[in-house]
């Protein structure tokens, strides 16, 4: 099997095969835009730009992250993704409030997956949470979804949503879902133009569920 190097925080690592590669890629390491050394050639070449290995990584018994998918098979876009988290306003709010608030983390992490896997926003990191770690990446995300080009031409937004992170991070413990309202009214929105359907939920919709519901019922029990 061939033997590739590759570089994970300033490091320059490997050699490791495409199961290897493969496995970084799951573990949010490097993506397919990645740049690796093959060991037989001296030269640093993106992993979309290598077709064995492409192809390779297409046929594994693994399954490659959705965002990488179109990097594979070279289809178009989907006409009917979303763009960004595409959800009632509704259901975000109930879902909400039986989190806990915990669900507004997973808002997040949505608006923010969508930044870095489809719009390939390098000014993200490859782990979220590292990324939170910095407010100032946090308020970011509320900024890229103001002034978001596709939205904006379905809609063309009238304010910065900078300040509604701000304050929503500041006050997260008080105020929850209030100050993303707006913004999902604005997301929700363009999509409607756009004709785009809801985003699907995921594992993570229902973890933030189960967990917020949980943490109700603890606190109902040593209320009684």
């Amino acid at each position: 099997m061939a033997k590739y190097y590759y570089t994970y925080e300033g490091r320059t690592l490997g050699p490791v095969n495409e199961d290897g590669i493969m496995s970084l890629i799951l573990e949010d390491k490097l993506t397919t835009e990645s740049q690796v050394m093959p060991a037989k050639s001296p030269q640093w070449v993106r992993i979309s730009e290598l077709p064995e290995l492409m192809r390779y990584l297409h046929q594994s018994d693994q399954r490659l992250p959705a965002s990488e998918v179109d990097f594979v098979t070279l289809t178009e876009e989907d006409p009917t993704d979303p763009v960004f988290f595409h959800i009632p306003l509704s259901r975000l709010i109930v879902c909400s409030l039986v989190s806990a608030g915990l669900y507004e983390w997973y808002w997040l992490y949505k608006n923010w997956h969508f930044l870095r896997w489809v719009r390939k926003d390098m000014s993200f990191g490859l782990s979220f949470w590292r990324d939170m770690a910095n407010p100032f990446r946090l308020v970011n995300i509320f900024n890229k979804i103001a002034l978001d080009k596709e939205l904006n031409r379905a809609v063309p937004y009238r304010r910065n949503f900078g300040m509604n992170g701000t304050i929503w991070l500041l006050t997260w413990f008080v105020s929850h879902f209030l100050f993303l309202i707006p913004v999902q009214n604005y997301i929700n929105a363009a999509n409607a133009k756009l004709g785009r359907r809801y985003t699907e939920a995921s594992f993570g919709h229902y973890l933030a569920l189960v967990l917020g519901a949980l943490g109700w019922l603890v606190l109902l029990i040593s209320l009684l």
